[in-house]
């Protein structure tokens, strides 16, 4: 090994200390966009109504780019296991930036939202592989420092999406479109060096398979079935109770096509029908590791209080203070402010404590206490210091574990299991933020409905009112002269929303209990540092000695092969 260049002990690859902090600092840029894009359209919504209408399609600008990232991410991941690495990036990256045109240049409603889809099918590519990458091709001590610093940059994101989001709507010659358009310069700087930084690495395969026999061994029929479900279940939460009456033939036939789907996929992915058990699309054999399945569980319910508070905060700035978007953003600060501090504290510490159930029995009951306070003080008559302080203590329960389940994982499984457990810990946070907007996305419209017809309906206001009041946009409602109408509307939509923080309470709830249910065990994040610094090669080279006895007693194990093999590259 040379001095200017280290070898990761996963990847067997060489590479020098530039080009690997190059790579960490693309990676960080790649995240940012992902967390951005899944923001920056919670600000504009208004301006994009003006645009074309159709408000109860709204929630799918957001939605249709979170169902891309989650509904293609196994695919993306098996995919990987046949093409090389570096191309992948440079195409998913040209699809991102394909769909950040089609939605900018949309012009209508469905076409954001096509646009918007394309964009996540794009970020998942970017994503999974960038995260497969620093999982690859850093060393062992490196891996949870970095991924807390991926873990961070998305959060970032997430957060400056709806300020930038915000300046470009309210700039009369940007508008809205350049919301979307803003990440194509920065892409397209980045797509040379995608190949000039990133190396060429391929998942080692057995000898002999030809491309047309690794794709069809893929689980496309897991594949469907997986972006089946994410869709007509999204559909099914979000057009009943606000397109449809839950009454209605068309909101029942999505719930049953919604549920048959996911009944098909469990069924499919548990008997293995159409596939074999090594090749299914979704990893759920890492759930059996009591480690991996409860560190998913506690940043699954981060990730859902993280994305009820990031949208329904604001909302409430809006709609009962009556403040402008810039506004609203200001006021949540505080949340922004500690999230990230919250972050790079406990990014900082899993390396060196190690047990990770520490952290998870801080941040589970924190998130338990915000959503306990937020139910019992988000009144309409709450003072804005109040609900900035709650805003804080949330933002603190949920930095201190969103991104924790894949530092986690990586400690806990051995290497071929890496990019499997990249998946299901992408699933768990971006999948959960798709999931979780539904979710609160049903509560809030249907209760506000309820609760804003039964304090204004005798005052002649349609249901047309209600739905584009309760979504943020121009509606008669928030025109009305009369103090005492406004009163009353304000009053039910602090109520509603209210209600959609009990989601919150619920997660905390989970998280606390799952953080009991973790073990006490320590896990070394800086393990195999021994090769990196060479204090223990005459304990590697002993380990070799053993091996190479064994063999003569009969074939060494499977496992020994491997990092034989790794350690002789």
């Amino acid at each position: 090994m040379t001095e200017d260049k280290s070898t990761s002990p996963r990847s067997g690859q060489s590479m020098s200390p530039g080009r690997w902090r190059a790579m960490v600092a693309m990676t960080a840029i790649f995240v940012f966009l992902n967390g951005y894009d899944i923001s920056n359209t919670a600000n504009i919504q208004t301006s994009i109504y003006k645009a074309y209408g159709h408000i109860e399609l709204f929630s799918w600008i957001t939605l249709g780019y979170c169902i891309g990232i989650a509904g293609s991410m196994p695919l993306v991941r098996r995919l990987a296991e046949v093409f090389d690495f570096r191309p992948m990036l440079l195409i998913s990256t040209l699809v991102f930036m394909i769909g950040s045109v089609i939605a900018g240049s949309a012009v209508s409603l469905d076409e954001v939202i096509v646009g918007r889809a394309i964009t996540g099918c794009g970020s998942s590519g970017m994503t999974y592989l960038v995260v497969g990458y620093v999982a690859f091709f850093s060393k062992p001590a490196d891996v949870a420092r970095v991924q807390g610093m991926i873990g961070m940059m998305l959060s970032i994101g997430l957060i400056v999406g709806p300020l930038i989001g915000t300046g470009f709507a309210d700039e009369p010659h940007a508008t809205w479109r350049w919301a979307y358009y803003i990440v194509l310069p920065i892409l397209g700087i980045l797509l040379v060096p995608i190949w000039l930084v990133f190396p060429s690495y391929k998942v080692p395969r057995p000898a002999g398979l030809t491309l047309w026999v690794q794709l069809a061994g893929i689980d496309w029929v897991g594949a469907a079935l997986h972006a089946g479900s994410f869709l007509t279940l999204s559909m099914a939460m979000t057009f009943s109770g606000s397109k449809y009456d839950w009454s209605d033939g068309s909101a029942i036939a999505l719930w049953v096509v919604g549920g048959l789907c996911l009944c098909c996929y469990v069924i499919q992915q548990k008997l293995s029908i159409f596939t074999t058990p090594a090749k299914r699309i979704f990893p759920g054999h890492l759930l059996k590791n009591h480690t991996v399945a409860s560190a998913n569980l506690g940043s699954f319910c981060a990730a859902f209080g993280y994305s009820v508070g990031l949208y329904y905060f604001p909302v409430f700035f809006s709609l009962v203070r009556g403040h402008s978007p810039v506004q609203s953003a200001v006021r949540f600060l505080p949340f922004i402010g500690v999230f990230i501090a919250g972050s790079i504290i406990s990014g900082g510490l899993l390396p060196v404590i190690g047990r990770y159930k520490i952290m998870y029995m801080i941040g589970g009951p924190v998130i338990l206490l915000a959503g306990a306070l937020i139910t019992t003080q988000m009144r309409p008559t709450a003072t804005e210091r109040t609900i900035m302080g709650l805003e804080a203590v949330l933002g603190l329960g949920v930095g201190l574990i969103f991104s924790y389940s894949m530092p986690i994982s990586t400690a806990a499984l051995p290497p071929e299991e890496i990019m499997a457990a990249a998946c299901l810990s992408n699933l768990s946070t971006l999948g959960t933020i798709s999931f979780s907007l539904s979710i609160a996305g049903v509560v809030f419209q249907n209760v506000g409905h309820r609760l804003l017809k039964e304090a204004i309906g005798p005052y002649g206001f349609s249901a047309q009112d209600i739905k584009l009041a309760l979504g943020g946009a121009d509606s008669p409602i928030w025109e009305e002269s009369n103090p005492a109408i406004q009163e009353l509307a304000v009053s039910a939509v602090a109520w509603a929303m209210n209600t959609v923080f009990w989601l919150v309470l619920t997660a905390g709830a989970i998280c606390t209990v799952a953080s009991l249910a973790m073990s006490w065990e320590k896990l070394d994040f800086r393990r195999a540092k021994h090769i990196e610094n060479g204090e223990k090669a005459d304990n590697a080279e002993n380990h070799d000695r053993e091996t190479e006895n064994d063999t003569k007693g009969g074939e060494p194990r499977e496992e020994e092969t491997e990092r034989s093999s790794s350690r002789d590259e």
